[in-house]
């Protein structure tokens, strides 16, 4: 009897505690199975070979999914879910992804070119300085030891015009009046964006104004880090596709409102569509820069991208052909729209924040 009442004595989950059945190996609250702690080695391979292939599984089944115009979106809205990567995380990975392999495939083409334009732009304002410690030490020597001399005068003139002297001294910078909007302009010795501190240039050159010290700040930052700079802005991009995506919701929902689809639903399309675009598009884009095609694989991503969004929009909101082109230009026309408007913003506070 005392045995029987041994074996029935429940047991807790170590790890959200909830209470098991003695001889339930899984916990019903949390799914973890059961253990004291004291994990064998067959053990950790085992949960190591399970959670690799679980998910690998799931992976395999979304990228294939994906591929076929519409399937995957059908197959969330019958309620299969578990089998799949949700949609907002499919998303956000591809959109890293996407953005990380765009600032590889720039940093290649012209990462190179960016850093030697910041070298020649820095060597410049450097020899400006050099131009003009030559021109005090001629001034000093002709005004003190060869005072009257025209024939000396004549060598240190021919010195300073072989230096290029007065020539790429200076620099012009923007000043923003918040008021009106418009935007101004003032010449800088280019050599102060070099070796100054911000503080100590903006102080330099009296710029007064929270905005316009905000302003010129990016401005030099801009100047003086421009290989930095497309790495930058493209990192910022992920986001701004994110916040695109209620946007575009937005006008499936008005292209279909007699659908009397959710909200939701075109949401979720919209994270399979741009999943499926981030993927090809990277893809190609690497391939086009290994085997140095000029852009022609990514063109016709381009072009195989605009054919999955109309098939899928076919398959999933089940008009036929001529309404669904009808609705899938419109989209587009507003699509073109809605990212000029949020590449615009990007830009702008992603160079605010720079």
């Amino acid at each position: 009897m005392s045995h029987h009442a041994h074996e029935m004595v429940p047991k807790r989950c170590p790890n959200c505690e909830t209470w098991m059945s003695e001889e339930g190996e899984y916990c019903p609250g949390c799914g973890q199975r059961f253990t004291t702690g004291k994990v064998t080695v067959k053990e950790l391979l085992r949960d190591a070979f399970e959670a690799i292939f679980n998910f690998e599984s799931r992976a395999y089944k979304t990228f294939f999914h994906l591929f076929v115009p519409g399937r995957l979106t059908n197959e969330y809205f019958k309620g299969r879910h578990r089998r799949y990567v949700t949609p907002l995380r499919l998303f956000l990975l591809t959109a890293i992804l996407h953005f990380a392999v765009l600032a590889y495939i720039a940093n290649e083409l012209g990462g190179e070119a960016m850093r030697k334009i910041e070298m020649s732009q820095s060597q410049q304002a450097f020899h400006s300085r050099f131009n003009q410690e030559v021109d005090s030490l001629t001034q000093s020597l002709e005004n003190n030891q060869f005072e009257g001399e025209p024939m000396v005068a004549a060598a240190f003139d021919s010195l300073l015009v072989e230096l290029n002297y007065g020539e790429n001294d200076s620099t012009k910078l923007g000043t923003l009046k918040a008021g009106n909007l418009s935007v101004g302009n003032f010449r800088v010795a280019t050599i102060d964006i070099y070796t100054l501190t911000p503080e100590a240039f903006l102080d330099k050159y009296e710029v007064t104004g929270f905005y316009n010290r905000i302003f010129i700040r990016q401005e030099l930052r801009m100047m003086t880090e421009v290989g930095s700079l497309v790495g930058y802005f493209l990192s910022k991009f992920t986001w701004m596709a994110l916040l695109m995506m209620p946007a575009l919701a937005l006008i499936l929902k008005l292209l279909y409102i007699r659908r009397k689809r959710f909200y939701v639903e075109h949401l979720i399309f919209s994270f399979h569509y741009h999943a499926f675009a981030f993927l090809l598009i990277s893809l190609l884009g690497l391939i086009d820069l290994w085997l140095n095609t000029y852009g022609l694989l990514t063109g016709l991503g381009f072009l195989l991208v605009l054919i999955y969004l109309y098939l899928a929009m076919i398959k999933v909101y089940r008009q036929n052909w001529f309404k669904t082109f009808v609705k899938f230009n419109i989209l587009n026309m507003f699509y073109t729209i809605i990212f000029s408007v949020f590449l615009t913003l990007t830009m702008l506070v992603s160079a605010f924040f720079y």
